[in-house]
């Protein structure tokens, strides 16, 4: 185990119909929150913030408890930025050494709640080429309550799916998928908590201003308030390795609320202008431009007036039974010709009998005639 002194496994873990299995169980820090008993932050800029990180100052993290091992575990980044002109980048390695005995880079931005309502929120930003598919999870934001054990609740990425895993008892942890990991792209989550070991717990979850999980129950061990991490761990790097060796994340505008926060005042958006008139133009714009460019009405009119290309082809069609009429005039010359020439019926034979059947009749003709003559002088005429 890498700079270990002891190692746990824990068995899988059946859940009604979730399954999960932890590589290892979670070691954290012993008492991490020593010396930090004041919930209100010098951070918190708003009446209704416990505290806040934009990064916007010379300094991040100022009088909270970070668990960083390298120079490059946390730094700040002018991009990319989900507002503001800087963001807090952290990254973590397989071949980090540990601190609090696990392969980490988080900072404990909240003291122990004292009061069961709280709000928590930040945007995230997980670039693809740092933060590729991984079968092993890794904690973003745990909601801490002791050491030697996984949490009651935490948020965790495994293959490229957001998890928030949550119960009330270690054995009976469920894990629930808050949808995809999308990369490249900020993404802002605000979490509101009723913070309980029993019936009456409450978590709420929030992605872009969109309501995505209620779940009520019990989400904290029966022991002291919980208070909030946030950064990168990956109880996997322990004493292994898995298909990935590099996990980096931006976070921007880090906030706790008190129990008089808002969804309103937890959200970037609805903080910076209000939430009434951001989402309308975005869905009204869509709107307008399909019906501004009316490219769409026009391309068919112009099939409409090309209509001489349905002519053309209907020209032909008349033109083309006009030559067929020759070939109904050609048959009727044709066949009454043929037997009415028929020149090669007379033979020199057939022009002998017709010679001599000429002169049988003139003979006839003839003898009528002369009869006819004698009788009429026979009558005196």
């Amino acid at each position: 185990m890498k700079n270990s002194r002891f190692k746990y496994i824990l068995m899988p873990l059946m859940v009604g119909a979730v399954t999960f299995s932890c590589e290892q169980k979670e070691l954290d820090e012993v008492n991490p929150s020593a010396g930090l008993t004041a919930e209100s932050t010098g951070n918190a800029t708003s009446a209704n913030y416990i505290f806040q990180e934009t990064f916007e100052g010379s300094s991040a993290f100022s009088g909270r408890h970070t668990q960083f091992g390298t120079s490059y575990s946390f730094q700040m980044a002018t991009n990319p930025v989900f507002a503001g002109a800087k963001s807090g980048r952290f990254e973590l390695r397989s071949s980090d050494g540990q601190v609090a005995n696990g392969t980490r880079a988080e900072v404990i931005v909240a003291d122990p709640a004292t009061n069961k309502n709280r709000w928590y929120s930040f945007a995230a930003y997980f670039p693809a080429k740092d933060y590729a598919y991984d079968s092993g999870s890794e904690v973003i934001s745990q909601w801490w309550q002791t050491s030697g054990s996984t949490q009651a609740t935490s948020l965790r990425v495994r293959k490229d799916r957001l998890i928030l895993r949550t119960g009330n008892d270690p054995k009976s942890l469920k894990e629930i998928d808050l949808g995809a990991v999308t990369k490249d792209s900020w993404q802002e989550y605000v979490f509101h908590f009723i913070h309980s070991n029993g019936s009456d717990g409450l978590i709420e979850v929030w992605r872009n201003g969109t309501k995505i999980l209620e779940q009520k129950g019990g989400n904290m061990y029966n022991d002291k308030m919980p208070n909030w991490k946030i950064g990168i761990y990956k109880a996997s790097w322990n004493s292994g390795s898995t298909e990935t060796s590099k996990r980096v994340i931006y976070y921007d505008n880090i906030r706790v609320g008190n129990e008089n926060a808002t969804l309103a005042s937890m959200t970037t958006t609805t903080a910076d202008a209000p939430v009434t008139t951001q989402p309308e133009p975005a869905p009204t714009e869509p709107e307008q431009e399909p019906v501004i460019t009316e490219p769409a009405p026009s391309a068919p009119s112009e099939p409409e007036v090309s209509e001489p290309a349905p002519s053309e082809p209907s020209e032909p069609e008349t033109t083309e039974p006009e030559p067929t009429e020759p070939e109904t005039t050609q048959p009727e010359p044709t066949k009454p010709s043929e037997p009415e020439v028929s020149e090669p019926e007379p033979s020199d034979s057939d022009k002998d009998k017709y010679k001599n059947r000429g002169h049988e009749r003139r003979e006839r003709k003839d003898r009528s005639y002369g009869y006819s003559k004698s009788y009429s002088r026979a009558k005196g005429k």
